[in-house]
């Protein structure tokens, strides 16, 4: 109602401006109209009413002309939906991008082409309402109706369109701006006047008593002359006059953020309007007052119609071919029509009648009052005459109704397409169960998308109850209330009355056209409803209620957009986690933003958490509602009842470790999907396992935990050995990803079962590999762990159980160690191990360094490329590329992409079990992961290698029972500069990455086994 009032005020302002500026006009209107005396006779004022009511239907065919019209320039001219709704609405802004007055688009469709409608709508009504006059007039034989009779009907729906254009564009601004905007509205419309006056002035200078009239009534000069006597200067000077008016309001000029720049252009605009329209009014079309006031409009009719008999009979067949088409291509769009034409020829017949009706009892009276002759009714002369009028307004309209028509046939065949493009979708990551285990974050309002097959069936029936009951049978052919082919015939209504109205369709228009705040206007409802009539015929219901969960804002929607992150912000539980309450309470959300009624009082979204019960009690009023009305079922209302709010209302935090969080988005990153679900092996059980070990190690290293400016840092990777999966991880507790850090370590002992595992792949046979555990000819040889040399042979068994070095040194007395080495890094390529850059096998000077230290384990990994390693060995030498990421889903389309990786073979499945026999003696008595053994359960088999490197700065462990890998790390590590810095740190703990990397990989191993 306010928006009513508001729209009154600007248009009794409109009224006042066009009486000042045409004096002599008004009189002759006004003494046109109150000339007549009491009739002598008997007057059926029945046909008076009868015409008046077809010039206002005639208006308001000519207003929907225009209306469309500029939708079918904004069809034709904009490349999507959401551009052809900002088009077709008509208001534009510089502080948005869609809107934006300087776009070509909206240049030419909202600054030179609405104008040039408007005038071209106006010349469309006015030729109507003389067709239907000469007619009446044909048909009685008698001059009934003359010139002057146009120029005061066609006033009438000239004040019309009016009064429709100023209520659909009025909106509720407060301030300077509100003026401001009322004022450019009102000088807007006025154009609307000055078309008219111009296609009057135009038509009577086809007589010769009007041109010769005209020098007599107002003094012209040899400009003013050569305009006003040109038909075609007086069309372009009315149109730039037009445009001129129009520049205000097109620019947005009552949006300025600005106060000050509200108040200078206000000020500007109100001199320039004045100078304008005192001299085009005033002076350019007052006199069309002062002739009608002094000559006889009688005289001044014309005859001519708009179109031919032949034309118009070629218009009815054209449509009529147009219905069969469209009954075998696209029945929706006939019946839609069919159901809009049935409608306005019910609601013409019937104000027909009743207006006819009205008007001859008044008659009656009026002749019982003066004591008139009163002939009796005639029903089928009365039938005759409204049957007779209907034709006749018929034929007057056919142009602009046939073009209403086409025009929604262009709407429904082809639409404009809607493109979903949504910045604010990011990706996210869950584990198979749904938990969400990483959500990216671009510092918007970020949406992580969401399909309808995933969001809960009450949810889904608590929207479509609450903003769009008829959403699901849209496309039925008979018509229903609130979507029917994305119109909502109680749209206008509900706006009105204060309710919104927008069905689904229409709120992701306008969700995809503006930001945080919408515009209240009529006119934005119906460009709402053109754009989601063609929403309607190019989307699948499933696709539209998707995308629009994806885009609204709900409670409050305060950094966040979307129905996934709204629950999660709201409740701290994915969507599907959620009980009836919470659910139905999100929804009960879309109706005011930030704000929440509770009865008579309003809070915040955000302290909802403090009205807990107030909130529960009110939705279940709501519910007790729902189903005295058969909208929920009984057991729906019990769930309800039965449920409780468990509001957090803060950013939801995932709770996993940073390190983890940078570790899946650079798995995603290598993916060119963007606003994508991914699934994910990690799961959220096994995350919160790995932290409760990693707790665990901390506390026994509590003492070793700090050294100095140094802190300890440890690394794990989970995985399923036979799948390639990474089912858990831990990159560190700081900011640093360490699974991956860099270009990897030394990996010390870890290397040393891949070198045996080439000498078998090179075909030496498990009895042929000994090396010697001493020094040779005097060579220089490392030291064992144990500090001594057992001066023998020993086999594979011996080596790897115990990590001998000494051995590994002696390679080259049985095979050249640079060949065996290249032939290892060969099979490390193909298992996407990055090539150590320190290394050049074929730099002659550093060979003798390369045997003594590549075997040892100088070569550089990162502890997920040794993982990858120990994957393949495990896994009888075959190679599957290690991953977290299990699918992708695109909610949009509502398709699943599965991640498979075929795996190859690198090495020979009996040699890699000849290794894990080796390995499993580690795990023995005497062997290097005896340490470990009972932290473990103690009824399983177990391969382990374990190794340090770089003078015991960097320790590892190897863990596997068959089918779960556990690959640790541990070292000491400080942060320079904002980097963190592993080199020449000092040793780790005791020396040993069995006694830290090893305890850290045991517990993991223990917490997983755990129920």
């Amino acid at each position: 109602m306010m928006l009513l009032l508001l729209a009154l005020i600007s248009y009794i302002f409109l009224l006042g401006s066009v009486f000042l500026l045409l004096p002599d006009f008004w009189r002759f209107l006004i003494r046109k109209t109150f000339r007549t005396g009491v009739p002598q006779t008997f007057v059926d004022l029945g046909q008076i009413a009868t015409t008046f009511v077809t010039v206002c239907c005639i208006s308001v065919v000519g207003i929907l002309f225009y209306k469309f019209s500029v939708a079918f320039t904004a069809h034709l001219l904009s490349n999507d939906l959401v551009s052809f709704f900002i088009q077709s609405r008509g208001v534009y802004k510089f502080n948005s991008d869609l809107q934006s007055p300087l776009s070509f688009d909206n240049l030419v469709t909202g600054l030179l082409f609405t104008p040039a409608l408007q005038f071209l709508a106006s010349y469309l009504i006015i030729v109507a309402i003389r067709s239907v006059m000469m007619r009446f007039n044909s048909k009685y034989g008698e001059d009934k109706f003359s010139e002057g009779d146009v120029l005061c009907f066609g006033l009438v729906s000239v004040f019309l369109i009016m009064l429709t254009e100023v209520i659909f564009y009025t909106q509720k601004i407060s301030g300077l701006s509100g003026i401001a905007h009322l004022l450019y509205l009102a000088a807007d419309k006025i154009s609307t006047i000055c078309y008219f006056l111009a296609i009057t002035h135009i038509h009577l200078l086809k007589t010769t008593t009007y041109r010769i009239s005209l020098p007599s009534y107002t003094t012209l000069n040899a400009v003013e002359s050569k305009v006003i006597f040109s038909p075609i200067r007086t069309v372009l000077l009315t149109y730039g006059l037009g445009v001129c008016l129009h520049v205000p309001f097109f620019c947005g000029a009552q949006f300025y953020e600005d106060t000050l720049s509200v108040a200078m252009v206000l000020l500007l605009c109100t001199g320039s309007f004045f100078f304008v329209l005192r001299v085009m009014l005033s002076k350019g079309f007052n006199y069309l007052g002062v002739v009608m006031l002094s000559e006889k409009p009688e005289y001044l009719l014309t005859t001519g119609r708009l179109i031919s008999q032949a034309t118009e009979i070629t218009i009815w067949i054209c449509l009529a071919v147009l219905s069969v088409l469209l009954l075998f291509l696209k029945p929706e769009v006939l019946f839609f029509l069919l159901f809009f034409i049935a409608t306005g020829a019910c609601v013409y017949i019937f104000i027909h009648i009743v207006t006819y009706l009205s008007g001859y009892t008044v008659s009656v009276l009026w002749a019982k009052k003066y004591h008139r002759a009163i002939p009796n009714f005639q029903v089928a002369a009365a039938s005759r005459f409204l049957g007779w009028m209907a034709k006749v307004t018929l034929i007057a309209i056919a142009p602009m109704f046939a073009f209403i028509c086409s025009a929604i046939v262009v709407f429904g065949l082809w639409p404009v397409k809607f493109h979903n493009q949504n910045e604010n979708y990011i990706n996210s990551v869950v584990d198979e169960l749904g938990n969400p285990i990483f959500i990216e974050s671009k510092g918007l309002n970020d949406c992580i998308p969401i399909a309808k097959s995933e969001v809960p069936e009450f949810f889904l029936k608590c929207l479509f109850i609450q903003e769009d009951r008829d959403f699901n049978i849209q496309y039925a052919l008979s018509p229903n209330l609130s979507n029917w082919h994305g119109v909502s015939l109680a749209m206008f209504y509900r706006f009105i009355s204060g309710g919104g109205g927008s069905n689904l369709n229409a709120q992701l228009v306008k969700n995809n056209a503006f930001q945080r705040s919408f515009p209240q206007d009529v006119q934005r409802k119906f460009s709402e409803a053109i754009a989601s009539f063609q929403l309607s015929f190019q989307s699948h219901p499933d696709q539209i209620v998707t995308q629009y969960l994806n885009r609204v804002g709900l409670n409050g929607g305060a950094g966040h957009s979307g129905v996934s992150k709204a629950s999660l912000a709201t409740f701290g539980q994915p969507l599907n986690k959620l009980n009836a309450l919470e659910m139905m309470y999100l929804i009960s959300t879309l109706k005011a933003g930030s704000v929440y009624k509770i009865g008579d009082k309003w809070i915040k979204t955000r302290d909802t958490g403090l009205y807990r019960n107030e909130v529960r009690a009110a939705l279940l009023s709501v519910a007790r509602r729902w189903f005295e009305q058969d909208l929920i079922t009984p057991q729906d209302l019990a769930n309800l009842g039965s449920a409780d709010l468990r509001f957090i209302n803060e950013p939801f935090n995932t709770r996993s470790e940073t390190t983890t969080n940078e570790f899946l988005k650079k798995e995603i990153d290598k993916t060119p999907l963007k606003g994508k679900t991914f699934v994910t092996s990690i799961s959220l059980l096994n995350q919160r396992k790995v932290t409760t070990a990693y707790r665990r190690f901390h506390a026994r290293f509590q003492q070793n935990i700090r050294l100095g400016e140094y802190n300890l840092y440890a690394a794990a990777l989970v995985v399923d050995v036979k799948k390639g999966h990474i089912i858990a991880h831990y990159g560190g507790e700081g900011v640093t990803e360490l699974t991956r850090f860099s270009e990897g370590n030394p990996v010390g002992s870890i290397i040393k079962p891949f070198v045996i595992l080439e000498m078998l792949e090179d075909g030496w046979k498990p009895d042929q590999i000994k090396l010697f555990d001493g020094r040779l000819n005097d060579r220089l040889t490392p030291n064992n762990y144990s500090k001594r040399f057992s001066e023998k042979y020993v086999g594979i068994e011996k080596i790897l159980s115990v990590s001998l070095n000494a051995p590994m040194a002696n390679i080259s007395e049985i095979t050249d160690p640079i060949d065996l080495f290249k032939n290892i890094e060969r099979r490390f390529l193909r298992m996407n191990i990055s090539e150590d850059r320190s290394l050049n096998f074929s730099d002659r000077s550093k060979r003798m360094e390369y045997e003594l230290n590549y075997p040892l384990g100088s070569r550089r990994m990162t502890l997920y490329e040794i993982a990858q390693a120990y994957q393949t060995l495990f896994n009888d030498g075959n190679y599957i590329e290690l991953t977290s990421l299990l699918a992708a889903y695109d909610p949009d389309k509502d398709t699943t992409t599965n991640y498979t990786v075929i795996g190859k073979e690198v090495y020979g499945k009996l040699n890699t079990q000849i290794i894990r026999r080796a390995l499993e003696k580690t795990m023995l008595p005497g062997g290097t992961g005896t340490h470990i053994r009972d932290l473990l359960p103690q009824n399983k088999r177990f391969y382990a290698k374990t190794g340090t490197s770089d003078q015991s700065t960097h320790g590892y462990t190897v863990l596997c029972d068959g089918q779960i890998l556990v690959v640790t790390w541990t070292s000491y590590g400080k942060v320079e500069k904002g980097r963190l810095e592993l080199n020449e740190t000092p040793p780790i703990p005791f020396g040993s990455g069995v006694r830290t990397a090893g305890v850290f990989g045991a517990m993991i191993y223990s917490e997983l086994q755990k129920n």
